[in-house]
């Protein structure tokens, strides 16, 4: 049996000599003989684990609004809200640091908030909602178990 190198090698020659058909038909032709199988279900270590969805197609489960807090403040604050979402088993929460539109000075906010989630031992993957879920002003967070 070929290897992969071969069939790629094989594949760039009959493309450069005979155009892209030929070539996608060899190509084609190897997959169809050599199918990816799925790994047996000892290798996975029992049953298949369901399929999970990406965090980002997860639904936001509850909502923190920062919107005037000081950042010692909004740090308490997100402490206490990714326990209580934990304890409540929820799986993602959306935080709304806001803009910093109407900060007096540079905004400090949204940058301190993304900074303290990465060092966080509850915060997972991290990511910036659609504009109708607040934008760049929040930030939704999956919640560790």
């Amino acid at each position: 049996m070929a290897g992969f190198d071969d069939i790629l090698k094989q594949w760039d020659a009959a493309q450069s000599r005979q155009g892209k058909s030929r070539a996608h038909r060899a190509l084609q032709e190897w997959l169809d003989a050599n199918p990816v199988r799925p790994k047996p279900e000892e290798e996975l270590g029992g049953e298949r684990p369901a399929h999970r969805p990406g965090a980002r197609r997860l639904p936001v489960e509850a909502t923190l609004d920062l919107h005037g807090f000081r950042l010692q403040e909004a740090v308490s604050e997100i402490d206490r809200f990714l326990e209580q979402s934990r304890a409540a088993g929820l799986r993602k929460v959306l935080i709304v640091h806001g803009k910093g539109y109407h900060s007096s000075g540079a905004p400090v906010l949204r940058q301190a908030v993304l900074s303290y989630l990465q060092r966080h031992r509850l915060a997972g993957a991290t990511g910036t909602p659609g504009r109708d879920e607040g934008g760049t002003g929040a930030v939704w967070v999956v919640i560790k178990r």
